[in-house]
């Protein structure tokens, strides 16, 4: 850092305009992590929205708002996401049915999953496993 800040100025150059600050809220932002820890540990099982809510202690048009704002998307859309991405691993690395995959990752109806992962990935979970496994 020393070296940095006594580099003459003409020798610098900006690599992000992006400053950081830390949020407005932190007792929002604290319940945004929570909500993510909950996803991230529980993602495979059935999520209440109304306990998420309760672990972060938040109203759910103030938690909408601020995980919006934090993550760049809504609640279901996050968690659908962590799913999908688990789900995708699994595709990759294991020989599991996609019915399979798609019941360990949360999903509860295969055709919801096809049509979710179709949505992220712009092809089906057996054309993503085919194409996966010929590039290895």
């Amino acid at each position: 850092l020393e070296t940095l800040a006594t580099t003459p100025q003409k020798y610098r150059k900006v690599i992000s305009s992006k400053t950081f600050a830390p949020p407005a809220h932190q007792a929002t932002y604290r319940g945004i992590q929570k909500a993510i820890n909950l996803v991230f540990h529980k993602f495979h099982e059935e999520l209440y929205f109304a306990d998420v809510l309760r672990e972060t202690g938040m109203s759910k048009a103030t938690f909408e708002r601020q995980f919006k704002k934090h993550t760049g998307k809504n609640f279901t859309r996050f968690v659908t996401e962590v799913r999908l991405n688990f789900a995708s691993r699994k595709l990759i690395e294991s020989g599991q049915t996609i019915g399979e995959i798609a019941f360990e990752s949360g999903f509860n109806n295969l055709s919801h999953f096809n049509h979710k992962f179709i949505e992220l990935h712009k092809q089906s979970p057996s054309a993503f496993r085919r194409k996966m496994q010929d590039l290895q």
